[in-house]
C-alpha cells in the first residue's frame, strides 16, 4: 500500500499480522535501523499463592493462605531486568495488588524459608520447555537468564507470558514428611518380617526387631533439609527462624538436631518440622547483627518502592541495564546483536562501564565467546557513549 502513502512494514504500531520496524530489523535484519528501538518487554499475566505464619487458639504455629486477587499484568524490559530485580519488581507488583502479599515475599527472600516456585509459561515456537504442562520454573539465575534469553532471542518486541508465585506451603511439606516416614516404618518393618521368617536357623540374638529400626537419621535429613543455612544468624551451623520474631533462633546443633528427631517420633505431640519442641532454647541476634538484619530489610524495601524511577534514570550506573542501548549505538550488525545480547546477559555484562573494568579482561570475553572484532567494539566506545548520554 505503498503507493497511497501508507507504510506498514515501517511503523512501530502494525496492523495486526504486521512486523514492526523494530522486529523486521531485530528478526529478519530487513530495512535501517530504526531511529528509536524498541525495547523488547515481557507481559507477565500474574497470580500469586504465598502463607504466612500465625497461633492458633492452642498457641501452635499454622499457616495462613493468601491468594491475589485474581490475574494481573506486570511489564518487565526483557534484557534491562536481572533476576535480583526480577524478584524486587513482582513483589511490588503482589503487594499493589494484595496488601502485605509483597512483604511476605521480602521476608520469605531474606529468611529462605519457606520456600518460592516462580513458574512460568508461555507459547512459542520451538520452545516447548516453556509450555503450561512443561513446569519450568525461575528459581535461579541460570534458569531465568535462559528464560529472558530466549525471548529476546525470539525478537518480538512484546512477549506474552505467565507467572505463578507459589509459596511452599510448610503444612504440605509436614504432610509429606509424615507419609515419608510411613512409608519407610513400612518398608522397613516388612523387611524385618521376612528376615525373621527365612531366618529360623540363624542366632535369634542376631535379629532386630522392626521398632527398634532407628528413624533418626529420616527425620535428621528432614530438619537440615527444612532449615537450610543463613550467613546472617551463623557462619556455618543452620538455624531455625521464629517465624513470628525473626530476630529469634536455635542453633541445629547435632544435639539440638537428635532432640527434635526425637521429638518427632512421639505420637499425639505438638512438634512438626516447622514446630521444635520446647527443650531447644531460642537464642537472640546480637545488636550488631539484628542492626544488619533490619538494615537488610529496609534496603530491599527502598529498593523496591525506588524500582519504577530508577528504571526512567538517564544517569548511567553499573546497575542499570544499558546493554541494547550500547549495542545499537556501536553498530553492531543486527544479525549478530540478539546472540551477542544473550552472552553479555548470560554474564550480567549489562552496562558499558564493566566492560572498563580490570577485571573484565580481553581474554575473559574471549572465554564467553565472542570474536575478538566485536570484543574490541565493546571496549573501545565506552566513553564515547557516556557522553552521548551525558549530553541528552
Amino acid at each position: 500500500m505503498s503507493h497511497f502513502g501508507i507504510d506498514l512494514f515501517g511503523r512501530e504500531t502494525p496492523p495486526p499480522g504486521y512486523h514492526s520496524a523494530s522486529e523486521l530489523w531485530r528478526i529478519q535484519n530487513l530495512g535501517p535501523p530504526p531511529d528509536q528501538l524498541t525495547t523488547q518487554t515481557i507481559d507477565l499475566s500474574t497470580s500469586f499463592k504465598l502463607v504466612y505464619p500465625d497461633k492458633n487458639s492452642n498457641n501452635k504455629l499454622t499457616w495462613i493462605p493468601r491468594k491475589s486477587k485474581g490475574k494481573f499484568l506486570i511489564s518487565i524490559p526483557a534484557i534491562s531486568t536481572t533476576f535480583k530485580q526480577f524478584r524486587e519488581i513482582i513483589a511490588r507488583k503482589c503487594e499493589e495488588n494484595s496488601e502485605g502479599a509483597g512483604k511476605i515475599i521480602q521476608n520469605t527472600l531474606e529468611s529462605g524459608s519457606p520456600g518460592i516456585n516462580w513458574k512460568v509459561w508461555m507459547n512459542l515456537p520451538a520452545a516447548h520447555k516453556f509450555k503450561k504442562n512443561a513446569n519450568y520454573k525461575v528459581n535461579d539465575i541460570d534458569s531465568f537468564t535462559h528464560w529472558t534469553a530466549t525471548i529476546i532471542a525470539n525478537g518480538k518486541d512484546r512477549t506474552d507470558a505467565s507467572l505463578e508465585v507459589e509459596m511452599i506451603s510448610p503444612a504440605n511439606l509436614e504432610k509429606e514428611a509424615k507419609a515419608a516416614v510411613k512409608i519407610k516404618q513400612h518398608v522397613m518393618t516388612h523387611a524385618a518380617d521376612q528376615r525373621a521368617s527365612t531366618s529360623k536357623h540363624q542366632d535369634p540374638s542376631n535379629l532386630v526387631a522392626a521398632e527398634d529400626f532407628d528413624l533418626y537419621n529420616l527425620y535428621r535429613d528432614q530438619i537440615f533439609n527444612a532449615h537450610p543455612p543463613n550467613v546472617q544468624y551463623h557462619n556455618k551451623i543452620p538455624v531455625f527462624i521464629d517465624p513470628g520474631d525473626r530476630s529469634r533462633y536455635i542453633l541445629l546443633t547435632t544435639g539440638n538436631v537428635d532432640k527434635w528427631a526425637y521429638a518427632l517420633t512421639k505420637p499425639n505431640t505438638a512438634v512438626s518440622l516447622h514446630s521444635p519442641p520446647p527443650e531447644l532454647k531460642f537464642e537472640k541476634l546480637s545488636a550488631s547483627k539484628k542492626h544488619k538484619l533490619d538494615n537488610c530489610s529496609s534496603s530491599r524495601t527502598r529498593r523496591v518502592s525506588s524500582q519504577s524511577d530508577s528504571d526512567g534514570s538517564s544517569v548511567i550506573n553499573p546497575g542499570v541495564n544499558l546493554l541494547e542501548a550500547y549495542l545499537e549505538f556501536i553498530k553492531i550488525p543486527a544479525i549478530e546483536r540478539s546472540e551477542i545480547a544473550r552472552i553479555l546477559t548470560e554474564h550480567k555484562a549489562t552496562n558499558p562501564r564493566f566492560f572498563r573494568s580490570k577485571n573484565i579482561t580481553r581474554d575473559v570475553m574471549k572465554g564467553w565467546g565472542l570474536a575478538d572484532i566485536y570484543i574490541a567494539q565493546l571496549r573501545d566506545n565506552v566513553k564515547k557513549f557516556e557522553k552521548s548520554k551525558a549530553s541528552e
